[in-house]
């Protein structure tokens, strides 16, 4: 038997209490509890499509970010082990790329490599082409009104 860990859908708006009543509703319904550290459900593949199908995870979700197999467990026995150990590296994982307090995912080690930076503003798509094509990579895209965006732009020195 798989074992998968399932993300709810992040809520906002005035609607967001109703919807979240929605979901632990359906939790109940399938005899299943939200784990109140990590925010997210372990259940079995069975359960993983009930809540995909009854829109738990939300309309407009990637499936591999929300949805992840977690274990394959060959006996009653292993389950308990193995849902702690799942935690366990969970909330490390989390603590590094997810910022609980703020919603917001955190850089990974490609952006902490950046150890240069370049602000274009007005930019051209020339322009952008060329440093792109001289190792810049875009870390942000900032829209000004009626005029062209303004990027920042970030790469390793010595590229």
């Amino acid at each position: 038997m798989k074992l998968y860990s399932v993300k709810p859908e992040w809520l906002y708006g005035d609607d967001k209490d109703a919807k979240r009543e929605v979901q632990l509703e359906l939790l109940k319904r399938l005899g299943i509890q939200e784990s109140e550290f990590l925010g997210l459900v372990i259940c079995t593949a069975e359960q993983a499509i009930e809540l995909f199908n009854e829109g738990y995870c939300g309309q407009y979700l990637n499936v591999k970010e929300h949805i992840k197999p977690v274990f394959d467990v060959k006996s009653e026995v292993d389950i308990a082990s193995m849902i702690e150990a799942s935690v366990s590296s969970s909330v490390e994982a989390i603590g590094k790329l997810f910022n609980e307090k703020c919603q917001q995912e955190q850089p990974g080690p490609n952006l902490l490599n950046v150890n240069e930076t370049l602000l274009m503003e007005d930019a051209c798509t020339n322009a952008l082409q060329e440093n792109l094509e001289n190792g810049w990579r875009i870390i942000a895209v900032c829209p000004q009104p009626q005029r062209r965006p303004d990027y920042v732009l970030g790469r390793k020195k010595g590229l």
